[in-house]
């Protein structure tokens, strides 16, 4: 639970009912030795160049 924010769990479970995608970052996976069996319901593993190209398609992008 971070400081000021509501538990991971339910911050997922309304992203997830938002139908928002989500990312994993496939270097992470790799040397987490994660794989797409291994993720929650809706998220894939992505590449950077998928990451670039979501950037470059939209005229705003939030990260943190």
């Amino acid at each position: 639970v971070g400081v000021n924010l509501p538990p991971l769990k339910d911050l997922l479970a309304a992203i997830q009912a938002a139908g928002i995608p989500v990312w994993v970052c496939g270097a992470c996976a790799v040397a987490r030795k994660v794989a797409e069996p291994d993720l929650i319901a809706g998220a894939v593993i992505k590449t950077m160049g998928d990451y670039i190209k979501a950037v470059a398609e939209r005229e705003k992008c939030v990260a943190f």
